[in-house]
């Protein structure tokens, strides 16, 4: 069966006159299916609880809890970036050069990570110390885990040095209409 240049011409202008741009952008597939991205971004308080310290970082209290903290989520599409405000942003830019994470949304998870800029090493090991955060969405809320992460250069010399201390947290946003 051909089709000629004009009918082609027609399908693709229809095609793009029905999925405009911002909401084509916003759709992904699941399993053949198309599904919309939930608008994930706003201001979320969040309550996080200090769970194992397998890095052994200094001051860090097991079971301690810190409410309050703020984190601003941005959202184009998929692409999330957040940034923690307040005293605990300041500390996160002092411990990894940072207090922004950028990463993806899929379905209602977000993956994010906040690259560590200091280097460090032990032996032959270079490493730096990453900050990980995993969230699911539901509605106006997410809970999650966020984790300091030993990252390593694939020297053999990293396999004492690679750990990952974890903080499990829940927070909301105000609610959205």
């Amino acid at each position: 069966m051909k089709i000629s240049c004009s009918v082609l011409r027609t399908l693709v202008l229809a095609l793009l006159a029905f999925c405009s741009p911002l909401a084509c952008i916003n759709e992904g597939s699941v399993g053949g299916a198309s599904t919309a991205l939930p608008d994930v971004a706003g201001t979320y308080t969040i309550s996080l609880s200090y769970k194992e310290n397998g890095c052994l970082l200094d001051s860090w209290q097991e079971g301690s809890v810190l409410n309050g903290v703020v984190l601003e989520l941005e959202q184009e599409a998929a692409d999330l970036s957040g940034t923690v405000q307040g005293i605990t942003g300041g500390v996160l830019a002092l411990i990894h050069g940072s207090n922004i994470y950028r990463g993806t949304l899929e379905g209602a998870h977000a993956d994010m990570t906040i690259f560590g800029q200091y280097p460090g090493s032990e032996g032959n090991c270079s490493f730096s110390l990453n900050n990980e955060l995993s969230a699911d969405f539901d509605g106006d809320f997410m809970n999650g885990t966020l984790a300091f992460v030993k990252q390593g250069n694939g020297n053999p010399d990293c396999g004492a040095v690679e750990c990952q201390s974890l903080i499990r947290f829940n927070g909301a946003r105000a609610p959205r209409d």
